[in-house]
């Protein structure tokens, strides 16, 4: 296997496991226990950032000669808004498992950080799933379904009585989206043929 090889297999591995742990982190914010529900999910959700990581490059790999610019924009700001926002996480995880990190929190370094990690990621992912449904490499669905899982995550994002409701169907949204990304990302036929056809 060469080194495009393994970054496109490394990505592949790396989406399909960001499914599931987007997913499971969810559903665990239900779990009243803290040290099982919110310290457990905000541990995937760490994981799962980091691992974005490896999303953003194999996808700009992938999409190099075709949507260069798309695909390597999207790795330019996904990448430092990954990093910024998994330390943000590991903030929240120190938080739910009892450490005092409440005057971190309220620095206003954290702050600018914050605002700046979450809107470069969410400006990347606009980026990914752009790249994606405009290639002909991965499958279209994938794309629409992070664009949907996007827009909705960002409605969920405002104190609502609906936010909880809508962040778990931003979830499921992200995991088929991330799902179909890894696996055709895997697959040696560009996924033709994957569950659902290349065009729709």
């Amino acid at each position: 296997m060469n080194d495009s090889g393994i970054i496109r297999f490394t990505g592949g591995i790396a989406s399909i496991l960001i499914a599931l742990f987007v997913l499971t982190a969810n559903l665990l914010d239900y779990i009243n226990e803290p040290m099982i529900g919110t310290v457990v999910g905000k541990i995937l959700l760490f994981s799962a950032h980091l691992l974005l990581i490896f999303v953003f490059v194999a996808v700009y790999e992938k999409h190099k000669e075709e949507r260069g610019f798309l695909a390597g924009t999207g790795m330019i700001l996904g990448v430092p808004g990954s990093v910024i926002v998994s330390a943000l996480v590991f903030l929240e995880i120190a938080s739910a498992a009892g450490v005092s990190v409440d005057s971190l929190q309220e620095l206003s370094v954290i702050k600018i950080m914050s605002l700046t990690g979450i809107s470069l990621l969410v400006a990347a992912m606009f980026f990914l799933s752009l790249t994606i449904i405009l290639g002909k490499v991965l499958s279209k669905w994938g794309g629409w379904l992070l664009i949907l899982a996007l827009i909705v995550f960002i409605a969920g994002s405002f104190e609502t009585e609906f936010s909880v409701t809508l962040m778990i169907i931003a979830a499921a949204f992200f995991f088929g989206g991330f799902f179909l990304t890894g696996v055709t990302l895997l697959r040696n036929n560009y996924g033709t043929d994957l569950f659902i056809r290349r065009t729709i």
